[in-house]
């Protein structure tokens, strides 16, 4: 009996477009950190300038510079006790982190690209603000 050629069921063909698989990810990190800024950069709630220092001081803090972390999160001191009147500082922190995470999903990424990019958003004007 001759038997037919079976493709693996949840396999999928890829086309080679001239990047490497290390490279899309980068570049989609990239993007998506930026797409994260310029949405950012339009908001106005109280939730979001919280959030907007809370990146910038996670992304200090995870390049070893806490001074500048501690200088972002007192900037918007008044907003986290705005936040913290209608849920606890454990629930904020936690969305908080979330938020980070879905943006910017480090995890992912080996530690080259994962400097690169925290440096990156590091060095950006809106973190630069938070620090000074």
């Amino acid at each position: 009996m001759r038997q037919k050629a079976v493709r693996p069921i949840g396999t999928t063909t890829h086309t080679y477009l001239g990047t490497t698989m290390y490279e899309s990810r980068t570049i989609g990190l990239l993007v998506a950190l930026a797409v994260s800024t310029l949405a950012l950069t339009g908001c106005s709630s109280t939730e979001d300038k919280v959030y907007k220092a809370f990146r910038c001081a996670k992304v200090a803090s995870l390049l070893g510079n806490n001074a500048a972390a501690k200088t972002a999160m007192s900037k918007v001191t008044i907003e986290m006790e705005k936040l913290t009147t209608s849920a606890s500082p454990d629930y904020i922190g936690r969305k908080l982190n979330e938020r980070f995470d879905e943006e910017a999903p480090l995890y992912r990424y080996g530690p080259a690209t994962r400097t690169a990019v925290l440096t990156k958003a590091y060095e950006s004007s809106e973190c630069q603000k938070y620090y000074k």
